[in-house]
């Protein structure tokens, strides 16, 4: 929504502007993010708790617990438009607090309150998008704030000794809090470290010294927003461990992660971490709660053996080419397809195969109301955001390194078999949107055939017909029957008048 408001906001008013978009949340942020995490977590464990064992609802009630990729496709949406050079790779709320410093007569336009609390040089008004009314041709805004006239007429030195008076106790009254301002000890240990991220305002071009040569600068524009973290974290100055939050895929917590590929992730992180980060934290669901799992980063040797081989499966990965329908003819199409058949046969490498029939179902998005189909999408979408993660960390690599690196020749093959995916739009679905077939019926079974055959597949009873419902109760029926006979005292001989009495 604070994207559609931009748009018609700049297109109405022709700004001078700069979009800045949450790409590298500060540790200061890190507690909420695992807030959010578990919260989420919690919410797809509720809405799987009444179900039996096989069925599941359309999944409407959990909201953006739904679409986890939102963000990253907002993004990815905004480095394809006109405002792609004016979108700021980095945390939204420190750069644009910084670009709002060093600007005259900056307005900024925001959600957030937390842009209320900075200490500006250069004096902001800040407008939220909720007090703009777009019905109108030049729209209207109902309110504009000006942090220090806010300021002085509450007889403060700083909102952040209000801001840290209402963290400390929420439920007190606004002016009860406005009081307790007025008594905080600013030397305190807890208040410093409160209030620190808004006292020490980063100068742009400073933030930017990280980010050279050209080449990279260019590279993280268009880069997803995990990446771009990823990669905040590892240019800055410090041996912190790097921490990377996995979307959570809606899927079903009574089974086990959707995150498999391993492999592929912890390649595509060592590729931009700094030679002396050692270990990366992974945080994504286990069972019912949220895990942090430490991932050894590989030596340079370890490292090469294993580009080496993923960029063989890449190369040598499935395709196949007897394209029945004409829609999927067409590259995106193709491009489509591809991606997923590659994402299918890694996924066997760690998975039971599937049912045909099923794998069927989820490559055309046919939602059939089961849990088994739930949990192989999150499986393959979460197979295919960690090559997207390796595509994008392949082209960070090559903007850092040149041609002379031993390593160039692999990478750059990787990423040229990785960077024809398309993007999360016509990659990635939801359970229960509109069908996206690979081709016709027919063309997508042989496909799978041929698939699992090449993945050394072979059991005939997943390629069987499946069975329907009324099918299954008969032959339940059937085998309980023959259960009941064989169960049965056998007859007596009718010569024996004893036999009467059994």
């Amino acid at each position: 929504m604070s994207l559609i408001y931009w748009s018609i906001i700049t297109d109405r008013c022709m700004l001078r502007s700069v979009i800045l978009f949450d790409g590298a949340l500060p540790n200061t942020k890190k507690e909420e993010r695992l807030r959010r995490m578990r919260q989420n977590i919690q919410q797809m464990s509720k809405f799987r708790s009444p179900f039996n064992s096989s069925e599941c609802a359309l999944p409407r009630q959990i909201g953006s617990t739904l679409y986890p990729l939102l963000a990253p496709a907002l993004k990815e949406r905004l480095s394809k438009s006109k405002y792609e050079q004016v979108t700021v790779p980095g945390e939204a709320d420190d750069w644009c607090a910084a670009c709002a410093n060093e600007s005259r007569r900056s307005i900024v336009f925001t959600n957030d309150t937390d842009l209320m609390l900075y200490e500006y040089s250069q004096e902001p008004y800040i407008i939220f998008f909720r007090d703009l009314d777009l019905s109108l041709p030049n729209f209207n805004i109902n309110w504009i704030y000006s942090p220090t006239k806010i300021r002085n007429r509450l007889k403060l030195n700083s909102l952040i000794s209000l801001a840290y008076a209402i963290y400390k106790n929420p439920t007190r009254s606004f002016s009860e809090n406005i009081h307790q301002a007025k008594s905080v000890d600013l030397d305190s240990t807890q208040y410093l470290g409160f209030s620190r991220r808004y006292t020490s305002l980063r100068k742009l071009t400073e933030a930017n010294e990280q980010f050279r040569p050209a080449a990279l600068r260019i590279t993280l524009q268009s880069l997803d927003v995990r990446v771009s973290e990823l990669v905040h974290q590892a240019l800055a100055p410090g041996s912190l461990v790097p921490d990377v939050y996995l979307p959570l895929f809606f899927e079903d917590c009574n089974q086990a992660s959707a995150w498999i590929q391993k492999d592929v992730r912890l390649l595509a992180y060592s590729l931009v971490v700094s030679p002396s980060v050692k270990i990366i934290c992974e945080y994504t669901r286990k069972g019912q709660s949220l895990k942090a799992t430490e991932l050894q980063v590989p030596s340079q040797k370890q490292l090469m053996v294993s580009a080496t081989e993923i960029t063989s499966i890449v190369q040598r990965r499935f395709k196949y080419e007897q394209v029945r329908q004409e829609a999927a003819s067409s590259s995106a199409g193709i491009a489509r397809r591809d991606s997923i058949l590659l994402a299918v046969q890694l996924a066997l490498r760690e998975i039971k195969a599937p049912h045909t029939s099923l794998l069927s179902r989820v490559l055309d998005d046919h939602f059939d109301n089961t849990w088994s189909f739930i949990q192989l999408q999150a499986t393959l979408q979460a197979t295919l955001y960690s090559l997207r993660l390796l595509e994008q960390s392949t082209s960070v690599w090559l903007a850092l390194n040149g041609e002379c690196s031993n390593f160039h020749s692999t990478i750059e093959q990787l990423h040229s078999g990785l960077s024809e995916m398309p993007g999360i739009t016509d990659l990635f679905s939801v359970p229960g949107q509109r069908l996206r077939r690979l081709g016709d019926g027919a063309s997508t079974r042989k496909a799978i055939k041929d698939l699992y055959a090449s993945a050394g597949v072979h059991d005939a009873t997943l390629f069987e017909e499946p069975k329907s419902k009324s099918q299954k109760k008969r032959e339940k029926r059937a085998r309980k029957s023959q259960q009941c006979q064989t169960n049965e005292i056998p007859q007596q001989s009718g010569n024996n008048p004893f036999s009467l009495l059994n």
